[in-house]
């Protein structure tokens, strides 16, 4: 089949539509920012995992013009944080959170912008983290300040912190912990004796899926604890050089060795509110929670329904209001007997609101 040339004219046209169109996309780019940034990304050597690492980005008003900085920031979570400084101003640190600031860089103005991570805010093993602070400007394109920091996480804590809630005085109380390597393969943790009254053991154990140390740290209450809330902090050292301490919290409350919850029963009869319910908890060794005789609180215009109890240690109590609202209201107390010798009766407060 003959083919046919294809007219100059037309050929000429299309070469010249093609050429247009190769030269237009070529000419797209990026906007240019009105700032430099110096160094263009923060890297930091390895850090230690539990230290702190500090670098400074140099900005540059370049533009010629007047530049308006709206905002730095926000930041990505806790572990980071920022401070700006003006050199040429004579201007001392001040810290960014994040929000507005609305401050002019004029030209060849330098700021710095102080930038600090704290390994330490880490709950999960990391060992690389990148990251990038927002600058918004007032009247041009936005940039960006990148970061990045290699983590040295020979290990990790699960939990960090043990929350062991309400614990009786005398109970000796017990909570545990999983230390386990990240990116050591071994190490020992050696841990068995008294610390700040709590005896703490340690114990090597295998986990599921993972071939390297892992360890088990039981902490166990003092014989005798002081009652209210309690947080202690423990730190143990492992064999491995330059590796941060291992360190747990333990948290909770130490109740009496017989107590009631809540603490104060509320009635509102204008709501129609006339029923509550309370357990009583029984922490001693060698004891069981006590069971209570309605008779007792018939007379206060109140009736008890036993529920039911968990264990021998928890009873659960219905307590139905049944007498007459006072028109002021009521406030009261219940007295709770136990037959616990050192611990005999519970007062249990109670209040009724006026009618409205």
């Amino acid at each position: 089949m003959r083919v046919s040339p294809i007219p100059s004219t037309i050929f000429f046209l299309a070469t010249l539509l093609f050429g247009s169109c190769q030269k237009q996309d070529g000419a797209v780019s990026q906007p240019i920012s009105p700032l430099t940034a110096n160094p263009s990304r923060l890297q930091f050597d390895t850090i230690q995992y539990g230290q702190k690492a500090t670098g400074t980005w140099v900005l540059k008003n370049t533009s010629g013009s007047d530049v308006v900085i709206r905002r730095i920031g926000p930041f990505s979570c806790q572990c980071v944080s920022a401070k700006l400084r003006l050199p040429q101003r004579g201007d001392s640190l001040r810290p960014l959170h994040g929000d507005i600031i609305n401050l002019t860089i004029l030209p060849d103005e330098t700021a710095e912008v102080v930038f600090t991570l704290d390994t330490a805010r880490y709950r999960k093993p990391v060992s690389r983290k990148m990251g990038s602070i927002p600058i918004v400007f007032a009247d041009h394109p936005g940039m960006v300040l990148e970061w990045a920091a290699d983590i040295n996480t020979p290990f990790v804590i699960s939990p960090w912190s043990i929350q062991l809630g309400n614990i009786g005085l005398r109970q000796q109380a017990s909570g545990r912990a999983v230390v386990a390597a990240h990116d050591a393969h071994e190490f020992i943790l050696d841990v068995d004796g008294e610390y700040h009254g709590w005896h703490v053991k340690s114990n090597a154990v295998m986990l599921e899926g993972h071939q390297r140390s892992a360890y088990e740290l039981i902490f166990t209450a003092p014989s005798e604890m002081p009652e209210g809330q309690f947080s202690q902090d423990f730190s143990f050292k492992t064999n491995l050089t330059d590796a941060p301490p291992v360190k747990i919290n333990v948290q909770g409350v130490a109740r009496p060795d017989i107590y009631v919850q809540p603490q104060r029963l509320l009635f509102d009869p204008s709501r129609d509110k006339l029923s509550q319910e309370f357990v009583i908890v029984q922490t001693a060794f060698g004891q069981i929670a006590p069971k209570l005789d309605s008779d007792a609180f018939a007379e206060l215009g109140f009736e008890l329904e036993y529920s039911s109890n968990s264990d021998e240690l928890v009873s659960i109590y219905k307590i139905n209001y049944v007498g007459t609202p006072k028109a002021q209201g009521t406030n009261g107390t219940l007295e709770i007997i136990t037959k616990y010798d050192t611990q005999p009766s519970i007062d249990l407060s109670y209040t009724i609101l006026p009618q409205r």
